[in-house]
């Protein structure tokens, strides 16, 4: 099935849409038996990955997913009419626990704005828990079993 543009087919926001999730949600989606329409947000249209998105019929989207109150309005308004959401953080970015929470609470609080049907967080869970203890120091771990606490409230 190829991308839609029909505005009856669903719209799915995909957050990462250039990397390895991102991606991988959108190639399945393609290869579905329903159409759909696709907006994913990048942190640069014009990289390669971006503009072949383009030609394949996904609407990007320059998204700085820093959680300022500019950038929250943003995400809001790119939620607006979507059906679905897939959102992750982007660890190369979010180098500290407290700024992947709140950038993961942006997605949550925009999504829940925007009244989308399904809101797909890709997270983890907390690695100190699961270790036992042993590994006590693995804030992005962490910060995504933290992120999905939010996303089920």
């Amino acid at each position: 099935m190829t991308i839609s543009q029909d505005a009856a087919a669903p719209l799915i926001v995909i957050v990462g849409a250039t990397g390895a999730q991102g991606s991988s949600v959108i190639k399945a989606l393609e290869e579905s038996d329903r159409p759909y329409r696709m907006r994913g947000f990048t942190r640069s249209t014009s990289k390669p990955e971006a503009v072949e998105l383009v030609k394949r019929g996904v609407e990007m989207v320059d998204m700085d997913v820093n959680p300022t109150q500019e950038n929250k309005q943003r995400v809001s308004q790119a939620f607006e009419g979507a059906t679905y959401v897939f959102a992750v953080t982007v660890p190369a970015v979010t180098t500290n626990k407290e700024r992947e929470v709140s950038e993961g609470q942006m997605f949550v609080d925009a999504a829940k704005a925007a009244k989308v049907e399904l809101f797909v967080w890709s997270g983890l869970e907390n690695f100190s828990e699961v270790s036992g203890g042993k590994y006590i120091h693995a804030d992005h771990f962490d910060g995504y079993e933290c992120l999905s606490a939010l996303v089920y409230e």
